[in-house]
């Protein structure tokens, strides 16, 4: 209780001292400083420059931790170059980033891109929330290897879910195909790769709060992890198809019921001429022949890409924690596949795959390369640029294809836009909840 007090006053003086228009060097006196005091470093080297500040941290082991100070809030795309670089300068595995109210740890060795531990101060008021940032980001973390453990085991669980999601995908397509082809008796209409197109990005969207998820009413009747838990207890689980085709609709159409409101989403994938099986124009409504043959499907479909094989069990795949390289390899996995009626649907040869991907210029973009092309294009547009203005800009990506710059675009003008609010005097940094951030990015696009 007494360390929790402490941490409370410590934060309190903090958010009370500074915000949006604090200096960085004030930052690093006042703020920084007396936190990483508090979890064991002792600070050597400061170096100041316009925006940002860095030192290294010593631990009482002898372990070189980098440490990179930016303005209150402050996360731009390039934040994590920034910092693999200022680890390497000072020789250091690690780097911590500090911009109140947030602390990130970033791992500066090997093949690792925009992994992080991430940690928001006003959280630690939460017993466990303190005791897992007192485990974790302290210097004895270092000196003991907690972390390096911690990163090897996020490393080995990301292979592994990348791996069961690509034969996930496969499996997923393999059964929809199969139904898909008996119900339009083999006209090729390539529907089974809108589905499983359409199961990926409701999950991701459920687990990003782009969609009302935590409303009762959509939560046991509109989501996809009902749908799953159902496919779970009993496959084919009844009626998982026409559930499927339900929560198309309320994708594609949007509406409102008292406190639940749904807004579209547009674009063909949710188009009904996209999946003309699932949702057709008559005769919908009515368990027809072959309605279990097709929950069947989606039931399998379900299970394959939503949830993940342990000794225990199947468990549910948590797609909020996915980094940008899985869901590219998902991407590029569906990319690959020949759902074609009376085609095998299996893991192509490299050969294969590489010249399919020369001859239909299907690349996926890796997100510290959008993420760069985006800030150096979109950063003279939002500097000291206002709130209201920042939502009349508008973003043309014309050759798009995974739409990866228009995401980075969409997360880069996000930032941009809590920014310009608290800094408009709108709101205080404090006030601006994760629920908010997904409304700002719903907001831009």
């Amino acid at each position: 209780m007494r360390a929790q007090a402490q941490w409370a006053r410590w934060w309190r003086d903090v958010s009370h001292a500074c915000g949006p228009a604090t200096g960085v060097r004030t930052l690093f006196d006042t703020a920084a400083m007396p936190l990483f005091g508090r979890l064991g470093f002792r600070a050597r080297n400061p170096r100041f420059a316009p925006g940002s500040a860095t030192a290294t941290l010593l631990t009482p082991g002898g372990q070189t931790i980098a440490l990179l100070v930016r303005p209150w809030a402050d996360h731009p795309p390039a934040l994590f170059r920034e910092a693999t670089g200022a680890a390497r300068e000072t020789g250091a595995d690690w780097c911590c980033i500090f911009a109140p109210p947030t602390l990130s740890i970033v791992p500066a060795t090997g093949n690792v891109t925009r992994r992080s531990l991430d940690f928001t101060f006003p959280a630690a008021a939460d017993p466990g929330s303190l005791g897992v940032l007192l485990m974790l980001a302290g210097s004895a973390a270092f000196d003991t290897g907690a972390l390096d453990d911690w990163l090897e085991a996020a490393r080995t669980d990301a292979a592994r879910v990348r791996v069961d999601l690509q034969q996930g995908v496969i499996d997923a397509l393999g059964g929809l195909t199969q139904v898909l082809t008996r119900a339009t008796r083999g006209a090729p209409t390539g529907e089974a790769l809108t589905l499983v197109y359409r199961i990926l990005f409701l999950m991701f969207a459920e687990s990003r709060d782009l969609v009302p998820r935590h409303h009762p009413i959509y939560r046991d009747a509109y989501t996809l992890s009902s749908l799953c838990s159902e496919a779970l207890r009993a496959t084919p689980a009844r009626g998982v198809w026409d559930g499927l085709a339900a929560i198309s609709r309320l994708s594609r159409q949007g509406g409102q019921v008292d406190t639940l409101q749904v807004f579209p989403f547009n674009g063909h994938l949710f188009s009904s001429q996209a999946a003309p099986t699932l949702e057709p124009t008559r005769g919908g409504g009515r368990r027809s022949r072959g309605s279990e043959a097709r929950d069947l499907a989606v039931s399998r479909a379900l299970v394959s890409l939503g949830t993940r094989r342990e000794p225990a069990g199947r468990v549910a795949i948590s797609y909020a924690d996915l980094g940008v390289e899985e869901l590219g390899a998902i991407y590029e996995r569906v990319l690959d596949v020949d759902a074609t009626p009376g085609a095998q649907v299996h893991k192509p040869s490299a050969r294969r795959h590489s010249a399919k991907r020369k001859d239909t210029g299907t690349f996926y973009t890796p997100q510290v390369l959008a993420d760069f092309v985006v800030q150096r294009t979109l950063a003279p547009l939002v500097e000291e640029t206002s709130a209201d203005r920042l939502l009349e800009l508008r973003v043309v990506d014309p050759a798009m294809g995974s739409g990866a710059f228009l995401v980075a675009a969409l997360r880069y003008l996000g930032a941009a836009y809590e920014r310009a609010l608290v800094r408009d005097g709108r709101c205080a940094p404090s006030d601006i909840a994760d629920t908010d951030r997904a409304a700002f990015r719903r907001l831009i696009a």
